[in-house]
């Protein structure tokens, strides 16, 4: 997950970050960070921490990783593999419940939007 905080990042102190229910990270000042997840629906949280120690409210987002792709291998859009090659198939919700879907789509390892 990447993220940035403007309008300006010299008053962030550090940055935290969490998946579903799990504990916050202090991912430092780092703009990125890799949760290791299994295929399911989940939740991915940040929010930074300025440097008089305010709390920016959190941000979160929702993903269902499908399935894996094999190295080499590309799917085709439908059967769970997004068409994403050398990667884990992401598809971003646009409900709290995940009932509807994106495609995600992925570029140098960040999700950029969706189809």
């Amino acid at each position: 997950m990447s993220y940035s905080y403007s309008p300006d990042t010299s008053f962030v102190k550090t940055y935290w970050v969490k998946n579903d229910t799990n504990s916050w990270i202090d991912n430092a000042k780092n703009t990125s960070y890799t949760f290791n997840l299994t295929q399911g629906i989940h939740k991915l949280y940040v929010k930074a921490q300025q440097q008089d120690d305010f709390n920016a409210e959190a941000t979160a987002i929702i993903v269902e990783i499908i399935q894996n792709v094999s190295s080499g291998q590309t799917g085709t859009p439908g059967d769970g593999s997004a068409g994403i090659t050398n990667s884990t198939s992401y598809w971003l919700c646009n409900d709290s419940n995940c009932t509807t879907k994106c495609q995600a789509i992925i570029k140098n390892g960040i999700i950029t939007g969706c189809t």
